[in-house]
């Protein structure tokens, strides 16, 4: 069938138009995405970094600081019985520091060699997303807590701050951030029992 050149032209705006749109939604996920670093850098980019600099390993972690406006990123590479902790320049992408540890040294450390969590790191961050949709991450690395693989966790939803663990291997979180609102509630509680107390003297 042949088309007239009106048809021509109008398919050919329809489908610059569906193309504008599709990369308008990929523009608008990738600011999102990278929105809570506000760095020339991103988090992805000083990972891949520090890996193209230790050459084997995988990332097990990674945390971001910010002093005197000048933002780092730590990210933890496991590789053998080592571990490196690369400092990244937020800015320039520049390796700033690195810090090696023999894991053999270290008695609980040891459970960390080879390790294979069944909750990888990206795994780790959908649970954590799930957990708490509003959470600005600060720390997340992977560590041994009494015998136990865990991720460590730090951040802030709003005003909040939240320090929790994950458990590598089945994915529960513990209950640290529930158990201290519930003693701040209970402490409320024995302060408005005091007050009251005060008021009948």
């Amino acid at each position: 069938m042949t088309l007239s050149f009106k048809q021509k032209l109008f398919a050919t705006m329809a489908t610059l138009s569906l193309s504008t749109a599709a990369m308008g939604s990929v523009a608008v996920f990738a600011e999102t995405f990278t929105a809570s670093s506000k760095t020339p850098v991103t988090l992805k980019q000083a990972q891949e970094k520090a890996l193209a600099d230790a050459k084997t390993g995988q990332v097990t972690g990674y945390s971001q600081d910010t002093k005197n406006g000048k933002t780092t990123f730590e990210v933890t590479i496991l590789d053998g019985q080592n571990e490196v902790e690369y400092d990244i320049d937020a800015q320039t992408g520049d390796i700033l520091k690195t810090k090696k540890e023999d894991l053999s040294k270290d008695k609980e450390d040891k459970q960390l060699i080879g390790a294979k969590p069944q909750i990888d790191l990206a795994k780790a961050e959908s649970l954590i997303k799930e957990k708490y949709p509003k959470l600005s991450l600060e720390e997340l690395n992977l560590g041994v807590e009494e015998d136990t693989l865990v991720y460590e966790i730090s951040g802030k939803d709003g005003d909040k701050e939240i320090e929790a663990t994950l458990n590598a291997t089945t994915g529960v979180f513990d209950k640290k951030d529930d158990q201290k609102d519930h003693e701040n509630d209970h402490n409320d509680g024995e302060s408005d029992h005091d007050d009251k107390e005060s008021e009948k003297d």
